[in-house]
């Protein structure tokens, strides 16, 4: 209704002057963000020595050196790149279009869902009147609401319950960006990150776990539970010939001397945004992006595109029960799978099987106990990864501060009911990820050169719960990684994990076998094509995502099922 437009697109007028300067400039931005400070002389550091910080940003963005430095390389390249230190009212409608398009994941395709990433700091600020005059002046007549109100649903910043920021914030932030951080090590609590990565793995705890997880973990839950495999046939066929019918793309995508086999197995109508994720059972893949709705959920058994209105970070629950969408107004939303009993055409989650999600952020992961034990989703701090034409990992500066966040629910036999969240720090450590059964999780470790990861750390984690509550404990360390790629996803037997990794060439797909410690590469993409967001699903096959050309596919690999037949 009227109402809520009115609210999306509020012309809250100009900024206002910010009289701050130099040290003192630097001092409030920094509290703005929540960054760890001192000041004894402010009533709201009332931490020990005067100190404060908030979880506003960093929960889900590290406040380091190298976090804010990684911003203001983003903002100063919306400033110049794409023009956004111009005044619109100075710009001609073309000149406005080519602004706005430039904000887009992909700038020269004009379908293409908008990307905080391209606007740095200045996420924050997409409320107020610039970016209205922007739309405004790049979509004459009323074209520009629906443009202006889907940018604004899909980059402002901070997501969450996190409260936007006021007018005078922003222009606080924006003055300082501008200053190129003018004094920021003054006042900037920031012990540095590790400098190396020693790789080692507990043989023993991996030789027990893989073991309990064969006989015990989701994949053989889901086997036990008849949960039946998209593309495999009921009459015995082994799981290494599942998707049999489908497209044998080896010889142009793989490996050479890998001995799996890659599917494809289903070519997309739409641009994706962000990552994708599959269904326990193989069945449904979503994604960010769609023909008229903000995500899709593709059914492989019908063909058909589900438009949901969310987003982004889609996630299945490892028991084949619901599944999780974040953005588009909508907030988290967390849906049992029954809203996908009947083939419907949307998700729009009226439906009483969706739950709202409160205090759950961006890039969560999501995982649920053995033996009828609750669900549990994490979040952390993270790094933006869209999927790209970049050359490079993403980036980890992850700093001291950085902390993983696990929310426990319940199912209730028609919707899912949180619980108190906990939290725990994780210094260093994020884009952290946990395990079908919950019981591990694996991060991306801070301090490679020039903002890159050092690799992985894996920690076994311990949950006790007491009525209603939880207590969660990951000091113990399991296993550390140093191969350095994107996120991570671990299989349902808990013995693989699979990630993408950029290079100048493009991306390609790697899976590391936690009981060899072998490292293989899946893939071996022309240049410029992109292997990208792989994930498992129940049975050991893992899917990923192919960008780069006219149009973007789903592959499926049953390496992993190879290796572990084959010892």
């Amino acid at each position: 209704g009227a109402t809520v437009v009115d609210e999306f697109v509020a012309d809250l007028g100009e900024l206002p002057e910010i009289e701050l300067t130099g040290t003192e400039l630097a001092l409030e931005s920094l509290k703005i963000l929540g960054a760890t400070v001192n000041d004894p002389t402010d009533p709201r550091c009332d931490g020990p020595g005067g100190s404060c910080s908030t979880r506003r940003c960093s929960e889900c963005h590290s406040l380091s050196k190298g976090g804010l430095k990684h911003w203001s390389k983003m903002t100063k390249s919306a400033k110049s790149k794409c023009k956004l230190k111009n005044d619109p009212e100075e710009m001609t409608v073309d000149e406005a279009l080519t602004a706005v398009q430039c904000l887009r994941a992909e700038p020269t395709d004009p379908g293409s869902v908008f990307a905080a990433d391209k606007l740095g700091v200045l996420a924050t600020g997409v409320r107020y009147g610039y970016f209205r005059e922007l739309f405004k002046k790049a979509y004459p007549g009323s074209s520009w609401l629906p443009q202006y109100v889907s940018f604004k649903a899909r980059v402002h910043m901070p997501k969450g319950t996190y409260a936007a920021l006021s007018q005078k914030e922003y222009a606080t932030l924006d003055k300082w960006f501008d200053d190129e951080l003018y004094a920021m090590n003054d006042h900037l609590i920031d012990p540095p990150a590790p400098t190396e990565c020693v790789p080692g793995m507990d043989n023993a705890f991996w030789a027990s776990h893989i073991q309990n997880m064969q006989y015990e973990g989701w994949g053989a839950a889901n086997k036990e539970n008849g949960v039946a495999m998209f593309g495999c046939p009921l009459d015995g066929t082994p799981t290494v010939n599942c998707l049999a019918t489908y497209p044998d793309v080896t010889a142009q995508y793989g490996k050479e001397g890998d001995k799996g086999i890659l599917r494809q197995i289903a070519p997309l109508t739409f641009r994706t945004s962000f990552w994708t994720r599959s269904s326990a059972d193989g069945r449904y893949v979503a994604n960010g992006g769609g023909n008229g709705y903000g995500s899709t959920i593709t059914d492989l058994q019908t063909g058909a595109d589900i438009g949901v209105k969310s987003s982004y970070d889609p996630g299945w629950f490892p028991d084949n029960s619901g599944f999780i969408y974040q953005g588009g107004g909508k907030g988290t939303q967390i849906c049992s799978v029954s809203v996908l009993a009947n083939n419907p055409t949307e998700v729009n989650y009226d439906d009483p099987a969706c739950i709202k999600g409160t205090g759950i952020n961006l890039y969560q992961h999501v995982a649920r106990g053995l033996n009828g034990g609750d669900y549990f989703i994490i979040n952390s701090q993270f790094t933006s990864d869209s999927g790209g034409s970049g050359k490079k990992n993403p980036v980890a500066n992850f700093n001291v501060g950085s902390t993983m966040k696990f929310t426990p629910m319940v199912f209730n036999g028609t919707n899912y009911e949180q619980l108190s969240p906990v939290i725990v720090d994780s210094p260093f450590e994020g884009d952290s990820v946990l395990s079908p059964s919950g019981d591990l999780v694996i991060s991306r470790l801070a301090g490679g050169d020039d903002g890159q990861s050092l690799g992985y750390v894996l920690r076994k984690v311990e949950k006790s719960k007491f009525s209603n509550n939880y207590l969660v404990n990951i000091a113990q360390e399991v296993g550390r990684i140093c191969t350095v790629g994107a996120k991570a996803n671990i299989s349902f037997d808990e013995r693989f994990f699979v990630t993408h990794s950029y290079s100048e060439e493009g991306s390609n797909i790697i899976l590391f076998d936690f009981m060899t410690g072998q490292e293989h590469q899946v893939t071996n993409m022309p240049t410029g094509v992109r292997a990208l967001f792989p994930h498992f699903r129940s049975d050991g096959w893992f899917y990923f995502l192919i960008k780069g050309g006219e149009q973007e596919y789903v592959l499926a690999s049953n390496l992993a099922v190879v290796i572990a037949n084959n010892p």
